[in-house]
């Protein structure tokens, strides 16, 4: 049983089409540095092939769901263009997505992205966690009802993305219309 959950958390495990393409979105909607084609194969362990496969289909779902261009240049490698809500709402449907039948593998890829990249701001990931649950704690005594299991992981990693996203120079403008929902 050891053996096998050793191969679950190892590089020996090998991602679907589409966990794959997940993981790349997480990593170009949280890069600091450029991402290559190169360096994208690597954090997949997949061929360049695999990797040029996988972002073209990539590509095609950004746009016709969420109205952002993957893009990519000789100098800043491929990232990910559009209105910085479109992107939130699109890597907070991931989390979703990934959390709602989530393995502990996947939520372990998920938090290890995310630490990564705080990591390179300085921020230590699991201070960030202790005043993310402290949050989600005030917001739930303000509702007067407790958040499930699942929604407390979700609400962790989109606050963890959000504040790595306006750490990166990111920020949403809302309508007045979308901040007066967000008042009340």
């Amino acid at each position: 049983i050891l053996r096998q959950i050793g191969v679950l958390y190892g590089h020996g495990y090998k991602l679907s089409a589409e966990e794959r393409r997940d993981h790349l979105l997480l990593h170009l909607a949280c890069h600091t540095a450029p991402l290559f084609t190169p360096r994208l194969s690597e954090i997949n362990h997949v061929s360049r092939n695999t990797t040029l496969d996988d972002l073209h289909k990539l590509r095609s779902c950004l746009q016709e769901k969420h109205g952002l261009a993957l893009i990519v240049s000789k100098k800043q490698g491929y990232c990910i263009e559009g209105k910085r809500l479109a992107l939130r709402l699109c890597v907070q449907q991931l989390l979703q997505r990934n959390l709602k039948y989530s393995d502990t593998q996947t939520e372990t890829r998920i938090a290890g992205v995310l630490a990564a990249y705080l990591d390179d701001f300085s921020m230590d990931a699991d201070r960030v966690k202790g005043v993310i649950e402290q949050g989600i704690l005030l917001a739930e005594y303000h509702q007067g009802w407790p958040f499930t299991d699942k929604d407390k992981r979700v609400l962790h990693y989109m606050l963890a993305f959000s504040l790595l996203d306006s750490l990166r120079g990111g920020h949403c403008d809302f309508s007045a219309p979308q901040s007066a929902l967000l008042r009340e």
